[in-house]
């Protein structure tokens, strides 16, 4: 998630009034050859910052400054419950500037004479001037998070299994690995059992359900079926 587009929406709360930046789309039934909409994580940016700001101290203070101001407007939100609407005004009012000012700070920094393009500062800058434009899906949506430590962290398990998982299969795997782990957090987040989920949605794939049914197999459909009591038991187990 380093290179590229390092991210695509994901639902990041039980309500989905949060999304943060994942590894797939925003359908959990979406496909590669699909069109999404890319996000970027603010959080990897400012990291290459941190790792690089003792080449140029006071420009890397300067940027991580105004990233810093971005994450205490959405501390502040968090705290005080905000929704996705009072979320996207919020950051058209507060972020906004000290967004665009990042975004043009990165830009004109780079064509400093004293930082050479072999030097981490410079790849730092390069990196912040590419993926900057693809957080502005932010400003249009209260529910995308900044980054994707919500998604890193519940995606934690594969990467620590990865060796044991190496020859699990082909080209397709991590594709496949990325559905299944989209799917077992979507029914985690709404504090059920993912095993109670799985053997509920293989069965109803045995009938083998024409492509028009597909739609009512997904998590969420499945959750409105679940009485409140029973999520609760399920989680206990899980």
């Amino acid at each position: 998630m380093e290179s590229g587009f390092p991210a695509f929406y994901a639902a990041a709360s039980p309500d989905e009034s949060r999304l943060t930046p994942a590894p797939l789309a925003s359908s959990p039934c979406g496909h590669p050859e699909q069109a999404l909409i890319p996000v970027s994580c603010l959080a990897h940016i400012a990291r290459k910052f941190k790792e690089t700001r003792s080449e140029f101290p006071r420009i890397g203070a300067r940027i991580l400054l105004l990233i810093g101001s971005i994450y205490q407007v959405e501390a502040r939100l968090r705290k005080e419950g905000a929704g996705p609407l009072e979320r996207q005004r919020a950051r058209w009012l507060e972020s906004r500037k000290p967004f665009d000012h990042l975004r043009k700070l990165v830009r004109r920094v780079i064509r400093f004479r004293g930082i050479t393009p072999g030097s981490g500062f410079y790849k730092a800058l390069n990196y912040a001037i590419e993926q900057t434009p693809h957080l502005e899906p932010c400003f249009m949506d209260g529910r995308i998070e900044w980054d994707n430590n919500l998604t890193e962290n519940a995606i934690r398990p594969t990467k620590l299994g990865h060796k044991n998982w190496m020859f699990i299969g082909g080209e397709h795997t991590g594709w496949r690995s990325a559905v299944i782990y989209t799917f077992v957090e979507q029914v985690r987040r709404h504090g059920a059992d993912p095993f109670a989920y799985f053997e509920w949605v293989f069965e109803k794939l045995m009938h083998n359900p024409p492509p028009e049914q597909l739609a009512a197999l997904l998590p969420c459909e499945w959750i409105k079926t679940r009485p409140a009591a029973m999520l609760t038991a399920e989680a206990r187990i899980a």
